[in-house]
C-alpha cells in the first residue's frame, strides 16, 4: 500500500470509528436500542471504504469505469431523497485510458455537486448528462432549485469551495464551468481533457 493510499483509509478510519463507538451504549442491555444507528453508521461506512478502494484501483483506470461508476453514484445518492432525477448518457464509452488522480478528482467533484444540490438548492429535480467526443469527455449537472448570484458570493468570500472545485479539475487538466442565477438553478459543467 502506497503512502497516498494508507493517508486516505487512515483519514476514514479515525472518524468511522470514532462514529460507531458513539452509538454503541456502554450497557449490553441497551443495545438493541442502538441497533438501528450502528447498523446504520456502519453501512456508511463500508459505502466509504468501497468509494475509496475504488478510487485507489488501478484496473479502473479507464473512463468507461469512470462513467458507468459516476452513474451508478449518482442515481444511488438521490435515490433516498425526492429529487427527481433525468440521466442522459452514452450508449458506448470507450476504454479510454484516465488517470487515478482524474477518476479520484471527478468523482469528488460528482459527490460535492450533488450534496450542494441536495442540501442547499431546493430542487425537485436534477439532470445529469455524459457526453463523449475524441478528445474529451464532458459531464453536465443541473438543477432546477434556487440558485445562485455567483459574482456576490464570490465577493463576499463565500466562493472558496467553488474555487477549490475548479483548482481540483485544472490539476488534472481539466474544466470546471458553473452558471447559477437566482431563481433559474445551477448547472456544473465538469469537462476532462483526454490524452490521444
Amino acid at each position: 500500500m502506497n503512502g497516498k493510499s494508507a493517508l486516505s483509509l487512515t483519514t476514514f478510519g479515525g472518524p468511522c470509528t470514532a462514529t460507531l463507538e458513539m452509538f454503541v451504549p456502554r450497557s449490553p442491555a441497551r443495545l438493541s436500542d442502538s441497533a438501528p444507528r450502528v447498523i446504520a453508521a456502519s453501512q456508511e461506512a463500508l459505502g466509504s471504504m468501497a468509494e475509496i478502494i475504488w478510487a485507489m484501483n488501478p484496473r479502473h483506470d479507464t473512463l468507461l469505469c469512470l462513467s458507468s461508476y459516476v452513474r451508478v453514484f449518482i442515481a444511488d445518492y438521490l435515490e433516498p431523497t425526492r429529487i427527481r432525477l433525468l440521466i442522459d448518457w452514452p450508449a458506448q464509452i470507450p476504454e479510454r485510458s484516465v488517470s487515478g488522480e482524474a477518476r479520484h478528482n471527478i468523482w469528488l467533484l460528482v459527490k460535492q455537486t450533488l450534496a450542494n444540490a441536495v442540501e442547499h438548492s431546493r430542487a425537485t429535480e436534477i439532470s445529469c448528462r455524459a457526453v463523449y467526443e475524441k478528445s474529451r469527455f464532458l459531464l453536465i449537472i443541473a438543477d432546477n432549485g434556487q440558485g445562485s448570484d455567483l459574482s456576490l458570493a464570490l465577493r463576499s468570500g463565500h466562493g472558496n469551495g467553488l474555487a477549490n472545485m475548479r483548482e481540483r479539475m485544472t490539476s488534472i487538466g481539466g474544466r470546471l464551468d458553473l452558471r447559477s442565477f437566482p431563481g433559474h438553478g445551477t448547472e456544473i459543467c465538469l469537462e476532462l481533457n483526454l490524452k490521444a
